[in-house]
């Protein structure tokens, strides 16, 4: 009697779990709006919603670099030159 049901289950598993692949008809229009690439604005508006710790220190860093480039044109825009260096 149990190995009845265990068969039993085990063709309805069997037989409930196939599956057929009917494939999509695609169309050129539909591929080419997935495909294409998303506006910069788009990019840049989520790009801002990033909050991790290494975006910060790269925002500072960059920050960094500006100042001390700043720096160095001034000195150079006033006739002193770069070899008094970054500060």
């Amino acid at each position: 009697m149990i190995w009845r049901l265990i068969v039993l289950s085990l063709i309805i598993i069997c037989l409930t779990g196939c599956s057929v692949y009917r494939p999509a008809p695609l169309e050129q229009a539909a591929v080419d709006v997935a495909l294409k690439p998303p506006s910069m604005e788009a990019v840049r508006l989520e790009a801002e919603k990033i909050q991790h710790p290494l975006c910060k220190l790269a925002h500072e860093i960059e920050l960094i670099y500006l100042r001390k480039s700043l720096v160095l044109m001034r000195k150079v825009w006033e006739g002193r030159g770069w070899w008094f260096g970054w500060w």
